[in-house]
């Protein structure tokens, strides 16, 4: 079909269409985007953005941001480099070595394998960004995944960590915050450590035969708080601009005070050999080859970190799509940039498909599809150091993102599988939705959301808290915003083993996953751009609320029946057409200048990073902070800022 005749259809406004909700007709553009999207392409773009180690900061980073910013030129966008200059400490020297009972100096570098090629690259050294700079020599104890629950276990039976290095495993909750705990509860340095149990060789067969952690793979990341706040932590609040007011590291209470280093299955598991005491329950048990104990010693560890104290850029590129009848209103699609190592999946994915489906709905503009509304691309530097690209943009221009971003769209680790899921505010659910109805997937039979929803009324979407580049839209500016991607199992996440080969191998051979999701993001922003009224339903907010407040439990009944009422109220305000101007004040009421209690860079009062998770939402997370402590004073606080 010629994109003449797309682009006449183009100009109608989107209107509700008879056939089922779960498998709508499309209409001649859709068709268009939907069978244009190139699966070749998004391999293009991904073996490209993978060639080489790109952490923040680094000349790979600023080659890949070109990179971007040149394929976005060729596709009708106006460019821009957006740069700051942020707080990225690198590795100056990482040491960890056994003292007691015996001496073993460990090999902190991942084993490289001739099957992939990019293992080979020397990459950034294995450690934990924002880590204290310090020497530490201390008996080790072991404490699970290292939740404020874990250490209170620890002292009931006797086990305090006060002047310890604890050994504790990834996941649960973001890693920053088990150091977070760890320090409060007194220990004197941290290593964290991939469990195979939780990504190992009892999942499924481990790279290079399969996608799961090998050995002696290490997991790198920030261990900023970030659920205190994000982004470059001398700035919080103002832009890092290189004439930026810049406060001490010491300072700074969202960054640890003590060393932390992550390291490999392999590392840990001599460790555990070499710590007694008594034995783990069968839930703190992970599958190192050993039975876990608790400690302390008489496995003593002596640990070395140092940090320079890095100023560096961080580049942003920005893409704008418009005509002359386009306003000034906007929907923003982005997805961070920079990875610890190659990064295939996280996030190179990401920007594979945010290309591709720009690249599609370029070609319609360029044959006289006029977008309602502005289209941009921001492809954020800086992400894995806590977020610091997209942070520092709001922060620049956060009076124009409020007044004219209508919604942002996040694609981060976009591809590790064929299984699709999301997350969003609960204004643009039923857009997702929607937007499902409208994808063909990965094996181009039915329709994505048939295989989302599982036969359900609703498919299942998620709360967006912390944890990548949507948090400043939605925790500080009240901007919808939503959060999606095909996934699946691996291990390779923040290792040198997140390769091409690893994607095109075992997480996405043929790439037929990336083109399905470069279809379901190239539909959704020219459903979005292309309509009337922007397709959010801020009356989505309010079964959303309504449960939050049933389920708190504790909270005093005269506040949750005023809260009701309140929400009664918001109800009858939102009922009804809404337009643009109308959807912009909306964002902008969820948003207290005081932000929340105790965490006032975040300001959105519904919605913030659970305090205690970090990746996790907390809903009305003031009041159910203050409920959880049971402080009246707090809770009456609370409640008045809602």
């Amino acid at each position: 079909m010629p994109l003449s005749a797309v682009v006449a259809a183009c100009v109608l406004a989107i209107a509700p269409q008879p056939q089922p909700p779960d498998h709508p007709e499309l209409d001649v553009a859709e068709k268009f985007l939907s069978d244009h999207v190139s699966a070749a392409e998004t391999r293009r773009h991904l073996r490209r953005l993978t060639e080489d180690p790109h952490v923040a900061g680094s000349p790979a980073e600023y080659e890949n941001a070109r990179y971007v910013r040149d394929r976005l030129d060729e596709y009708g966008f106006a460019t821009e480099l957006v740069e700051y200059r942020a707080f990225l400490p690198y590795p100056v020297r990482v040491d960890l070595a056994l003292t007691a009972p015996e001496s073993i100096e460990f090999d902190l570098t991942e084993r490289p394998d001739p099957r992939d090629k990019d293992t080979f690259d020397v990459p950034i050294a294995t450690y934990n960004a924002y880590s204290a700079s310090a020497t530490v020599e201390a008996p080790v104890a072991y404490a699970n995944y290292g939740s404020a629950e874990d250490f209170d276990w620890l002292e009931s039976k006797g086990v305090l960590v006060e002047g310890k290095i604890v050994l504790i495993r990834y996941g649960k909750q973001f890693r920053g915050l088990k150091v977070r705990e760890a320090e409060r509860r007194g220990a004197a340095g941290v290593l964290l450590f991939s469990d195979p149990a939780d990504d190992g060789y009892p999942r499924g067969d481990a790279h290079p035969e399969g996608p799961w952690r090998p050995p002696s793979a290490v997991q790198r990341g920030s261990i900023l708080y970030l659920s205190e706040m994000c982004g470059d932590p001398l700035t919080p609040g103002r832009p890092a601009l290189p004439d930026a007011e810049r406060l001490d590291p010491a300072d700074c209470a969202w960054l640890p005070k003590i060393p932390c280093l992550p390291i490999s299955a392999e590392n840990a598991t001599e460790i555990l050999r070499r710590i007694r005491g008594p034995n783990v329950p069968k839930t703190w048990q992970g599958a190192c080859p050993v039975t876990y104990h608790l400690g302390p010693g008489p496995a003593r560890a002596r640990l070395a970190v140092e940090l320079d104290d890095g100023i560096r850029s961080v580049r942003n590129v920005i893409g704008r799509l418009r005509t002359e009848s386009t306003s000034d209103k906007y929907v923003l699609v982005g997805g961070h940039r920079d990875a610890w190592v190659h990064g295939a999946n996280d996030p190179s994915s990401g920007t594979a498909i945010g290309l591709e489906a720009m690249r599609v709905i370029g070609e319609l503009v360029r044959d006289g599809f006029e977008p309602r509304c502005e289209i941009r691309f921001a492809s954020w530097d800086g992400e894995e150091f806590g977020l610091v690209g997209s942070t520092e943009w709001c922060e620049q221009f956060a009076d124009d993102i409020q007044q004219n971003c209508l919604a942002y769209f996040n694609c981060d680790s976009a591809i590790s599988g064929t299984r699709f899921g999301a997350s969003a505010t609960p204004d643009l659910v039923d857009f997702l939705a929607d937007v499902a109805a409208r994808t063909i997937p990965h094996d181009g039979r039915g329709r994505l959301l048939t295989r989302w929803a599982h036969g359900k009324d609703r498919p299942p979407v998620g709360n967006l808290g912390s944890g990548s580049d949507y948090t400043a839209f939605v925790c500080r500016l009240g901007i919808p915003s939503f959060d999606f991607g095909s996934r699946g199992g691996h291990g390779v996440y923040h290792s040198r083993f997140d390769t091409f080969f690893t994607m095109e191998s075992f997480l996405d051979p043929g790439f037929v996953a990336h083109e399905a999701m470069a279809r379901f993001l190239a539909i959704a922003t020219y459903r979005f751009a292309n309509s009337d009224v922007p397709p959010i339903e801020p009356s989505a907010w309010i079964p959303w609320l309504s449960s939050a407040l049933d389920s708190l439990d504790g909270a005093p009944a005269r506040v949750i029946e005023h809260l009701h009422d309140r929400l009664a109220a918001l109800r009858e305000a939102v009922t009804g057409p809404v337009d643009i101007d109308a959807l912009v004040s909306l964002h902008g009421a969820v948003l207290h200048a005081d932000g929340v209690a105790g965490r006032p860079w975040f300001r959105n009062v519904l919605v913030a990073p659970h305090i205690d998770l970090g990746y996790g939402a907390a809903v009305l997370p003031a009041l159910s902070e203050a409920v959880d402590a049971g402080d009246e004073a707090r809770i009456e606080h609370a409640a008045a800022q809602l």
